[in-house]
């Protein structure tokens, strides 16, 4: 006689430091856009999200420390040390001025 074997997992422990979505943060943040929680997350201000089926979750901890930190007079995130992102961008080219040329009907160019 075959035996059955069951499975059986532990309920995790309840928190007090939930997981709050995007929307979430956004609203305590006075309603920032999800790009300004972008910009934090690359330079620093909040912390990486928890990513659950391709939505992005952060602990409410986290975020409460992170917007105590900025009442307190860290750098707002236009004033915030930006070079990391700035390094991924390419130097600007001089550019050369472009010659116009006229073109006639048939499409050849004129001199």
């Amino acid at each position: 006689m075959a035996t059955r074997r069951t499975t059986q997992t532990a309920d995790p422990a309840p928190t007090d430091d939930p997981l709050i979505a995007a929307p979430t943060v956004q609203g305590l943040a006075a309603n920032v856009t999800r790009m300004t929680l972008w910009r934090w997350r690359q330079v620093g201000i909040i912390p990486p999200p928890t990513v659950i089926r391709g939505r992005n979750y952060w602990r409410r901890s986290a975020i409460d420390a992170a917007l105590r930190a900025m009442e307190q007079g860290a750098p707002e995130p236009q004033d915030a040390d930006l070079s990391a992102m700035e390094q991924d961008a390419p130097e600007p080219q001089p550019t050369q001025p472009v010659r116009a040329r006229a073109v006639t009907h048939a499409g050849e160019v004129a001199p």
